[in-house]
């Protein structure tokens, strides 16, 4: 009995329905994040102005007095 859970097959078998319920459980968390970053963007749309991927659009002097400018506001 014990060589049973050691069988080639099995393994193989075993590990493809782990990479296949990993593969799309890490989709479906994807997707959940995005949701829920784009609901509390919605909520805080002065956030939207931090956020790294806006800011690289920017040379770092617009940087700087964007962000001056938000701190007094």
């Amino acid at each position: 009995m014990e060589c049973a859970h050691r069988h080639p097959v099995m393994l193989f078998f075993a590990s493809h329905l782990l990479r296949q319920y990993l593969g799309s459980s890490t989709k479906v968390s994807r997707a959940r994040h995005k949701w829920h970053l784009g609901v509390f963007l919605l909520t805080n749309p002065i956030l939207i102005y931090r956020r790294k991927a806006y800011l690289a659009r920017f040379h770092i002097t617009e940087k700087r007095l964007m962000l001056m400018g938000l701190k007094g506001s």
